[in-house]
């Protein structure tokens, strides 16, 4: 009986190491799955400064040390394009836009 006991539980630590395995090597581990998105979503919000420019057919905040930031919202920002703003706002960093919550004058 215990031989029996031992075996069965040798072939389930087999199956559960080969499983994780498995999703280790598809990138896919089971533990921590979905942290980072319940991470992003309870990220706070920022506060940047700088002026919003055009890139192209994007439009960019530019902060004081010259850093570029994707702004997910042209219709808010286009209206202080060549100014200077306050924006608050999550940084995504799954698709590198700066996702806009709200867009003042600077000081």
């Amino acid at each position: 009986m215990l031989k029996i006991f031992k075996h069965d539980l040798f072939v389930c630590v087999v199956i559960t190491a080969v499983v994780m395995l498995s999703e280790f090597a598809l990138g896919r581990p089971f533990f921590g799955a979905g942290l980072s998105s319940v991470n992003s979503q309870a990220q706070k919000a920022l506060v940047f400064q700088g002026a919003v420019v055009r890139s192209g057919d994007q439009l960019l905040l530019r902060d004081t040390m010259g850093e570029e930031f994707l702004l997910d919202s042209m219709e808010q920002a286009e209206q202080y394009l060549g100014k200077t703003v306050t924006i608050t706002g999550r940084l995504d960093d799954e698709s590198g836009f700066l996702r806009v919550v709200q867009i003042e004058p600077g000081t």
